[in-house]
């Protein structure tokens, strides 16, 4: 079966993603590492990635996922907050990373 084109990006996007945060810390999707990058395509131009740690969010960590969204510049990263404070999640807040810009947005707009 032949993927269309923005199943292609979506995959190759998922590649780059994966390696430029492996560089700053520890993928784990129970939260027991630092990130987890979502491997459910919503069918979007976004990749979602759930943060278990505030502080593995860096102004390096966002440079490096611009640098990868030269690649298809119309896509976004949503980096929700799972962090738990006070033992609640506090996975309302996050950031939507663009390849020029970053917004601070309330559940980053995803409804998986």
């Amino acid at each position: 079966m032949m993927l269309d084109q923005r199943d292609k990006e979506w995959n190759a996007l998922y590649l780059s993603l994966s390696e430029a945060l492996s560089q700053f810390g520890r993928e784990d999707a129970y939260g027991k590492g630092d990130f987890w990058l979502v491997d459910d395509d919503y069918g979007d131009t976004a990749h979602k990635v759930c943060v278990a740690r505030r502080v593995f969010i860096t102004p390096e960590l966002i440079g490096a996922l611009q640098r990868v969204l030269i690649q298809a510049p119309h896509w976004r990263v949503l980096l929700q907050i799972d962090e738990e404070v006070d033992g609640a999640p506090a996975s309302s807040t996050g950031l939507t990373v663009r390849i020029d810009s970053v917004e601070t947005s309330p559940k980053n707009g995803v409804n998986p």
